[in-house]
């Protein structure tokens, strides 16, 4: 058995700000990049060779967002490392020098941030970008250019020559090499229900992913998937192999995992988020974290750091902030658990590492609930320094920061401390009806932006820097690159508004988030008024306190067999007066891949859960809110790539009992009509072997709400659908222009008053 990990060195101002991407030059030096544009070597102090000391090498124009080592090779005889800097890749002597010099090359061919390199045996060079492409480079010339749906994330070469790539659009392609220099996919691999962000070779042709969704994936090169580990409840961004085969992340949730076998056994807890992994010739590991540290673990006695009071600084600094609300430092350790409860469903909260668990008092032992997940905690309010929060759209938020395009449109851009980056970026696209091109980028905006914030209040703390200003900055340019992506390209002069372009969206929208805290107050409030067939236990009604406490922190939270029992096994049989709270919680944790997984395993689903929602929430007597609920359950369900194909099996009897939402003529009812419709589109649009039946059923609701409804966010998400149901299909056209009477809707469209219903309009008239 091998010894547990233990802190040898803690390098805590090791970069101004994110540590983003470390690689090991040789026995005893390894290399990190930052967000602080700076690239830095580290080798053990002459004095004391258990600590390494760092030197600045490299300054870029630009964050610095990957880095790798290039063995030696004929292109490097000494062996190199590359670098990536906003749109370019640089080749210095790193490796073989310690000493400052000049790039050996510069490689530019990217329209997009370089976000990912990777090198074989034998001196290629491997780069991904967000210009969906990655690049292949041999002698600082490039030789292959292979091109991805979305943005590239990552990259590795593999012993055979062949090249593997992991893309935002949730996927893995393997490349091998052809005769003639070319490279051809040769595997696809799918299972990820979001962006990939790490790929690792391990040998007997097997390969491991880790991605946002929190898993990671072992793959057979053939594009089998041999065992998937959910290893954290937030967004992974690292992954490591070690010599004895184990392997480990860091990520989101601020913690190291060290994996064997498949299962946790050991995990660290950081001061902030793990953005980068990196295993040295020595077995330790140096993990780079979001707030510019460096933290070296050790299997070696004699490299432990032993001094008690550096281990419990330490370990109070990962403590700091709050998650979901709570204050992490102030809870109790595991030991309360020996202590017996009050009274049966009494709930106590631990910390156990940095982690808060949720146990509830059964009468005779604690159960465990499950965990309480965030990322670093928020600033603290009513200390005189934090500004108050700001209003928009009706709503508080901690940052509003102006953005501008570069045609002139200007938008907000509004967040909390403790959201996620990427979540805002997503939320942001759907709301502006903006490509998703941008979504890596603007979600590095939002964490650039949080950065400042946070460094601003913590100068103001210490008495160096007025509290930060309430008043918003001027407006920045942020999503223009040098070359903007071909999806979306900024004009050369702001065009009259006639010949601008609609923007139709192709990527299902899910209705997120919610008031999780009344959710639970009125289920438990209700509990008591149901038929006691029906009724929670107290131990029930703990796992849905804990799932919705784990649904306000992200969905890509874990729902554990216990929560999914409770949410589906009484509540589906509660009155329709009252069993609006519980349908409001399946419809949040339907936003959740764990759920919608459980789904796709549970042959329940289409002979029981699907049924009796389906008539508890779509039927004559249902209530206006049920029908609600259970649409958007049905739209969440069906962006997810695990629950979608249960519902387009059953796609003809979903859309005639939704038809039957039309008579409420309620605006939240219409519009999450308009979504699932919308949200079926997208599914009708990518499959070849949809028929025209099952689009002119989808078409025929789509009718009636454009007939019926004025509201502008129904129609224009009716629109929306409707053009990815004829787009390309000329019967589908012909039964909506001609039999269903769409070009009248249009044609009235086409004067409207509001700009983007106009604009497509116009559109779906021009189309041939």
């Amino acid at each position: 058995m091998a010894e547990e990990f233990a802190l040898s060195q803690n390098i805590q101002d090791a970069h101004d700000t994110m540590t983003r991407s470390i690689c090991t030059v040789d026995a005893g030096r390894f290399v990190t990049v930052s967000y602080d544009c700076m690239m830095k070597t580290w080798q053990p102090d002459g004095l004391a060779p258990n600590l390494y000391v760092g030197r600045e090498y490299a300054p870029h124009i630009g964050h610095v967002m990957a880095c790798c080592r290039i063995p030696a090779c004929d292109s490097y005889p000494q062996g190199a490392v590359a670098t990536a800097a906003k749109e370019e890749v640089y080749v210095w002597n790193a490796a073989a020098s310690p000493e400052p010099q000049a790039p050996l090359a510069v490689l530019k061919s990217h329209t997009g941030v370089v976000s990912a390199l990777a090198a074989s045996a034998d001196g290629l060079i491997v780069s991904g970008a967000w210009d969906k492409t990655a690049r292949v480079w041999r002698g600082g010339v490039e030789v292959a250019c292979l091109p991805h749906a979305q943005q590239v994330l990552c990259a590795a070469c593999l012993a055979t020559g062949a090249i593997v790539t992991g893309s935002s659009d949730r996927t893995i392609y393997v490349w091998t090499p052809q005769a003639d220099g070319s490279y051809t996919t040769t595997a696809t691999l799918t299972g990820h229900s979001d962006a990939v962000r790490a790929v690792v070779p391990l040998p007997g042709s097997m390969l491991l992913s880790a991605a946002n969704d929190g898993t990671v994936r072992q793959w057979a090169l053939s594009g089998e998937c041999l065992q998937s580990v959910e290893a954290s409840p937030l967004l992974i961004y690292a992954l490591c192999v070690l010599p004895t085969g184990e392997w480990c992340t860091g990520g989101e949730d601020r913690t190291l995992r060290i994996f064997r076998d498949g299962a946790c056994v050991q995990s660290i807890p950081h001061p902030s988020v793990i953005w980068s992994l990196a295993c040295l010739e020595s077995g330790d590991l140096v993990a780079g974290c979001d707030d510019g540290g460096l933290r070296i673990w050790t299997r070696n006695a004699e490299r432990r750091i032993t001094d008690e009071r550096v281990l419990e600084a330490f370990a109070e600094s990962t403590l700091s902030g709050k998650v979901g609300g709570i204050e992490v430092g102030k809870l109790p350790t595991e030991a309360a658990l020996h202590q017996p409860g009050e009274r049966p469903g009494q709930q106590l909260i631990i910390r156990r590492g940095l982690i808060p668990e949720v146990h509830v008092w059964s009468g005779t032992k604690w159960d465990y609930v499950g965990q309480v997940v965030e990322g670093p905690g928020a600033a603290t309010e009513g200390d005189g320094l934090t500004p108050p929060k700001m209003e928009l759209d009706g709503k508080v938020y901690d940052v509003i920061f102006p953005v501008e395009l570069s045609n002139g449109t200007k938008y907000q851009i509004a967040f909390n401390l403790d959201d996620q980056p990427y979540t805002v970026a997503q939320e942001f696209l759907w709301k502006h009806h903006l490509s998703q091109d941008f979504l890596m980028q603007i979600a590095d905006f939002v964490r650039q932006q949080k950065e400042v914030y946070l460094e601003r209040l913590s100068l103001a703390r210490a008495g160096q820097l007025g509290p930060p200003t309430e008043q918003p900055p001027k407006p920045v340019n942020v999503f223009t690159p040098d070359t903007p992506p071909a999806a979306m390209p900024a004009p050369a002069a702001a065009p009259a508004e006639e010949e601008e372009c609609a923007y139709f969206p192709s990527v299902c929208v899910p209705f997120e988030g919610g008031n999780f805290e009344m959710m639970v107050k009125k289920i438990a409030e209700f509990n008591a008024r149901v038929d006691e067939r029906w009724q929670l236990t107290p131990a029930e009604l703990a796992q849905l306190r804990s799932l919705a406490a784990s649904l306000k922190v992200s969905t890509s939270c874990r729902v554990t067999a216990a929560q999914y029992a409770a949410l589906h096994r009484k509540i589906l049989h509660w009155p329709h007066d009252l069993v609006f709270p519980g349908l409001d919680l399946l419809r949040a944790a339907a936003a959740s891949t764990a759920l919608t997984r459980r789904y796709s395993d549970d042959a329940a689903f289409s002979t029981y859960i699907l049924p009796v929602l389906l008539l508890r929430g779509l039927s004559d007597d249902s209530t206006v809110a049920c029908r609600m609920l259970v649409l958007r359950w049905l739209a969440n369900l069906l962006a997810s790539p695990h629950s979608a194909p249960l519902l387009l099996a059953q796609a003809e009897q979903i859309l005639d009992s939704a038809a039957g939402c039309l008579s409420a003529n309620k605006p939240h009812v219409l519009i999450s009509l308009a979504t699932m419709l919308f949200n079926f589109s997208v599914h009708f649009a990518k499959d070849p072997e949809c028929t025209s039946e099952l689009k002119l059923a989808c078409m025929s609701v789509l009718k009636e709400l454009l007939d019926e409804e004025k509201t502008s966010d129904v129609t224009l998400r009716s629109l929306h659908a409707l053009r990815l149901l004829i787009q390309g299909d000329e019967v589908a056209r012909a039964l909506a222009m001609e039999e269903l009477d769409f070009q009248s809707n249009l044609s009235a469209l086409s004067s409207s008053t509001h700009r983007d219903a106009r604009l497509c309009a116009k559109a779906l008239l021009a189309a041939p």
